[in-house]
């Protein structure tokens, strides 16, 4: 008699503590607490084309070849280590990672696209900070056969891919653009956001295409294919984003 009551108590306790697990992983996805607020990194271009500004007569300010017009279809650039900066005013210090890569930001005319979705705990954060990426060897064996990567699996480690159309005296040509630009950098969030506990939030970050082909003051549209162009190019590029929030409650 006594052992069929310990072994029905055990089962009973079995079973609340599958109930109670099964309750809080519902309420308490994994990996989220409830001072956790959800942020959703966007990202998206200001237009897809790029005129000349130039005036009759006008002289380029370098010696690169020019084009009359880029129509871009499509931006892509890799990245890691994707992190919200604590605010200096916060009692709490420190990065807070949303992802760690390799992860594609992709934009096109389509509109805004979503490229990370993560928890991260209540607070200000003032600053994005993330790395352009080159995938390293043991990257490219794990993702050869995921097509979102395949751009970046190849021999010339790009870190960016861009595709354009070039208007050249009326003719059309299409022609992609690679770079393998790396680095760590870091876009302001003014005014800062705050992330309440269970809110969602939305960060898009807004890529303008004309500081990528006009950047460094040139009134003139730069011609991708000339290596000439590349660095301003390349530099365009880490001005191009910018950083825009939209708090979603």
């Amino acid at each position: 008699m006594v052992m069929r009551k310990l072994s029905a108590l055990f089962t009973l306790s079995i079973l609340c503590a599958t109930v109670f697990l099964w309750t809080g992983c519902r309420d308490n996805p994994a990996g989220t607490s409830g001072d956790d607020g959800t942020v959703t990194m966007q990202a998206e271009m200001t237009g897809n084309t790029v005129y000349s500004a130039a005036t009759k007569g006008s002289v380029p300010l370098s010696g690169g070849s020019i084009v009359d017009s880029i129509h871009v279809r499509s931006i892509r650039i890799l990245i890691s280590d994707l992190k919200l900066h604590r605010d200096r005013e916060d009692t709490v210090t420190g990065d807070r990672v949303v992802k760690t890569g390799p992860v594609v930001i992709q934009v096109d005319s389509s509109g805004a696209k979503t490229f990370a979705i993560a928890p991260i705990p209540a607070g200000t954060y003032d600053r994005v900070k993330f790395e352009f990426h080159r995938l390293t060897p043991p990257e490219i064996a794990l993702v050869q056969n995921d097509t979102l990567f395949a751009d970046f699996a190849s021999s010339d480690h790009s870190s960016i891919v861009m595709d354009v159309v070039l208007y050249i005296n009326g003719m059309a040509v299409p022609y992609t653009y690679r770079t393998d630009i790396a680095g760590n950098i870091q876009y302001w969030l003014d005014p800062p956001v705050q992330i309440g506990a269970g809110s969602n939030t939305t960060i898009s970050l807004v890529i303008d295409p004309v500081l990528i082909f006009r950047g460094h003051g040139h009134a003139f549209v730069l011609d991708p294919r000339d290596h000439g162009n590349k660095s301003d190019c390349d530099d365009g590029i880490k001005v191009a984003i910018r950083v825009r929030k939209c708090s979603c409650g």
